[in-house]
């Protein structure tokens, strides 16, 4: 009876988690050790030398929600934020953050190809396509605070959302710091500032982008 009902849910969970993927063209992909641990070190140089005061790592596309722990423990004066929009890898995650923690991790269900989401999670910040929308609306265009520390952008996705992304980056107009680390897709037509080749199978690399206002820092 009890492997009945364990095989039942196991069933459920994987019809919805493949219902999901089939909405939203993408499954949630979990990163591997090693990759991991490429990000980590890139976060953790970035942050040797930054204005720690306001700075915060956002994960788009946090899948299982593994590497956002992970580096909320390594850097826990940094907010370290989530963000997922299939439902059942961001349950588990919010889940496994109210076990373990730590409370510096935060998830939140978001589309991570909407420019508010890129920017800022809760806001929609200034690029072009998102302050054209919010003046047509009548809506105030809400800006960059001043002085704040730089903004970690983490992304395992697929091509095309990385071309969105990349596309989002390069127009906006605030003055912060950000920062994009991208496992395995590069952004074509842009110049990442550092590569790290992973000792895998596939000699997997990561990518990081610096931006400022109107371009990327090359």
């Amino acid at each position: 009876m009890i492997l009945a009902i364990v095989a039942g849910v196991t069933l459920l969970v994987a019809a919805l988690v493949f219902v999901q993927t089939w909405r939203l063209g993408a499954p949630p992909m979990p990163s591997n050790g090693k990759m991991r641990h490429a990000v980590s070190h890139l976060v953790a140089m970035e942050f040797v030398h930054a204005n720690r005061p306001g700075a915060r790592v956002v994960d788009l596309g946090s899948g299982w929600g593994g590497l956002t722990r992970r580096l909320a423990a390594e850097h826990p004066d940094i907010p370290v934020i989530g963000v997922e929009r299939s439902v059942i890898p961001l349950l588990w995650s919010v889940f496994m953050q109210r076990l373990l923690g730590p409370v510096n991790a935060q998830y939140k269900y978001g589309d991570i190809l909407k420019p508010g989401v890129v920017f800022g999670v809760d806001g929609c910040a200034a690029s072009t396509e998102c302050r054209s929308r919010r003046d047509a609306e009548g809506t105030a265009v809400e800006s960059e605070p001043a002085q704040a520390g730089p903004t970690l952008l983490l992304a395992y996705l697929a091509p095309d959302h990385m071309e969105r992304i990349g596309r989002y980056l390069a127009e906006r107009d605030g003055s912060n710091a950000i920062v994009l680390i991208s496992a395995a897709f590069a952004l074509h037509g842009y110049e990442p500032d550092r590569v790290e080749t992973l000792a895998d199978l596939y000699r997997t690399r990561v990518y990081l982008y610096r931006y400022i206002a109107g371009g990327v820092l090359r």
